[in-house]
């Protein structure tokens, strides 16, 4: 089932049309359905702007408009209903692994195009593309922040990930959690909050989206609140 080529942005995610017949060939969301034999719905995300690595580091395309998704079942049994899924999954899957070579790039000290505020031996900081002060800011992009009784101009949106690579909380996405995983992802998180807390954020909210909403299979906590635009972010070269 081919979906549309996307990489992150916001990691605000949204849904895209698709349509399965009972052979699992997918076609395109204009096709005729019948909706009686529509049995259930699941959700297929990608992130709502398409993203290339070019000289001066991410670019992006306009964000699509969300669509429902939609899988016909009509006459599989719970054996292929189970198969398609995982299959649609799958290939989601993919997709998110394939985009965390953009987070690699800048921890590895790739930063063109970047604004990066901070990084150590453990974890790397910069800027998500809603921030006011990235290189190459959207107004038009849709900050997943919940951020809209703050001005565009004091808003503060952060992305903080290991130097060392896992795709969530789990070393894998959809693998077991260990104790282990736990600490690590920990330890970023709460450098995420000592970040807030030196950057003088008000309000400050720091978290991790939940696995079905990533567009970038690479573990990275949000940090997000209202900063005093008169103090210039630090910027690691």
């Amino acid at each position: 089932m081919a979906t549309p080529a996307v990489g992150p942005t916001s990691t605000e995610l949204q849904p895209i049309e698709i349509t399965a017949l009972p052979c699992g060939t997918a076609v395109a969301p204009s096709a005729p359905m019948e909706k009686s034999t529509v049995l259930f719905a699941i959700s297929l995300f990608a992130a709502p702007s398409s993203w290339a690595w070019g000289p001066f580091g991410r670019t992006q395309a306009p964000a699509r408009r969300p669509a429902s998704v939609e899988i016909n079942t009509h006459g599989l049994g719970e054996k292929e209903v189970s198969k398609l899924v995982r299959a649609v999954n799958a290939q989601r899957v993919q997709g998110v692994r394939g985009r965390a070579r953009f987070f690699s790039k800048i921890t590895a000290g790739d930063h063109s195009g970047e604004r990066v505020v901070y990084q150590d031996k453990n974890v790397t900081a910069f800027l998500d593309m809603t921030d006011p002060k990235h290189p190459r800011f959207n107004p038009e992009m849709e900050d997943e922040g919940d951020l809209s009784a703050v001005p565009p101009a004091r808003r503060a949106h952060i992305l903080v990930v290991p130097n060392t690579p896992r795709e969530h909380i789990g070393q894998t996405l959809g693998g077991s959690i260990t104790s282990a995983d736990l600490e690590a992802t920990l330890q970023v998180v709460k450098a995420g909050e000592a970040l807030a807390k030196t950057m003088g954020l008000k309000n400050p909210r720091v978290f991790i989206n939940p696995q079905d909403k990533l567009s970038v299979g690479y573990l990275h906590v949000h940090v997000v609140g209202e900063r005093d635009p008169s103090v210039p972010y630090p910027t690691v070269p």
